[in-house]
Formats: C-alpha cells, structure tokens, sequence
C-alpha cells in the first residue's frame, strides 16, 4: 500500500473487526516500520506493506522501486469496487522477493505464492519480466526462487528464463545451502545469505558485517 493510504486502509480494517496484530501499538511504530500486522477474531492475517523489501541491507542492494510498480498498476473491478492491481510482471518480481529478500528462503509456504501467480497469469511476459529482473538487479534472488518452483512444486518455467539468469559462479554451494534452509522447519540460512544476493565477495563481507550488528537473521 501506498503511505499515504495507510489512515484510511487501517480505519477500513478497524470497521472489519481487525485488530493489531502486536497489543499496545502506536502511530509511531507506523511511521518507523514498513509491515503492519493485523488480525480479526476468526483468525484471518492481513499484512500491510508500504515496501516491497522491509529489510534495509537488502534493500540498498537492489534496484527494486515500489512507486515504479505502482505507476504501472492496472485497474480492475473487485467486489463493486475498483482495485489497482500490479502487472503480472511486477507481481512475481514482489512475491519472489518477499520470499527470498523478506523471508530468506524459510519453507515452501512463501514458495507456493510465486507458483500460483505463474499459473494464474496466463498473460504474464516472460521477455519483459528478464528485463524488469536485470533492471532491478536480482538476478540470483530471482533463479533460485524460479529453480526450486519448477523443481518443487512443479511450475511451468520456460527453461531459456532460467538457463537466461542461472549464476554463474558458486551453483552447486549455494544450491545446498539453500536447499537445506527452504526444507528445514526454522531455516538455518544466516550468514551464507550473501552468497545469494551479493555479487561480489567485498558486498558479501559488506552485507555479513551489517547483518551481525543488527541481528537481522534472529528468529
């Protein structure tokens, strides 16, 4: 959502019974953070995001810009009223960074997300996806969440997208690595995180060294 909707998307949620998600919540814990959780009594979870990447380190590392997305929005009518909607092309580029950026590879839930969208978005273009993936500067981020789709759940991936994006260096290392995080229970990627977003041993250490201090990677 945008920042300035956030007042009248929080009272429309109030209306519909939810509640902040984390008792005792104060506008400046709005201003200061880009999630905002909330929660209704029957148990339903709806997370506002004001950013598509929420952890800062990696945000400086990438190229992704939310107002560019947002400039590029289609219109549609859901339930009476009109929604704008991001194209199918920069939808899979935020759920492929949710996944890899916001949740470091953690489990096959976030996983799930990226396979439905391909499957859903008959319309999506492959052609301009590589080109938004390349201006955006997630590569890697981008073949891994698409290489374990197609291997896990099946997700009908051209083979030239990924043959397009597969790193070249440190495959079969950073592979294992994050195998090993996506199919565990907690995830164990910490420190190894780098190997996936960086692309240049100097920016690893860089990332490794802001990470430690602000124990980014604690559960």
């Amino acid at each position: 959502v945008k920042k300035e909707q956030l007042p009248k998307i929080i009272r429309l949620l109030k209306k519909r019974n939810y509640k902040y998600l984390l008792e005792g919540i104060k506008e400046n814990y709005i201003d200061k953070n880009l999630t905002i959780p909330f929660r209704n009594k029957k148990g339903f979870f709806i997370d506002l995001h004001q950013e598509i990447v929420n952890i800062l380190e990696l945000r400086g590392i990438t190229q992704v810009k939310i107002n560019e997305m947002w400039l590029n929005a289609r219109k549609n009518k859901f339930n009476n009223s009109y929604v704008r909607f991001l194209s199918p092309e920069n939808a899979l580029i935020s759920s492929i960074c949710h996944f890899t950026l916001q949740h470091q590879f953690k489990g096959l839930l976030w996983l799930s997300d990226i396979d439905r969208l391909i499957r859903h978005y008959k319309s999506l273009s492959w052609k301009e996806f590589l080109s938004k993936t390349v201006d955006c500067k997630i590569e890697k981020p981008v073949f891994w969440a698409l290489h374990f789709s197609a291997k896990y759940l099946k997700t009908p991936v051209p083979d030239y997208v990924l043959l397009k994006l597969k790193p070249k260096r440190l495959f079969y290392l950073t592979c294992k690595i994050l195998k090993i995080n996506l199919l565990s229970v907690n995830g164990y990627l910490k420190y190894f995180i780098p190997l996936v977003f960086a692309y240049s041993w100097k920016e690893a250490i860089k990332i490794i060294g802001q990470y430690s201090k602000r124990k980014v990677f604690a559960n």
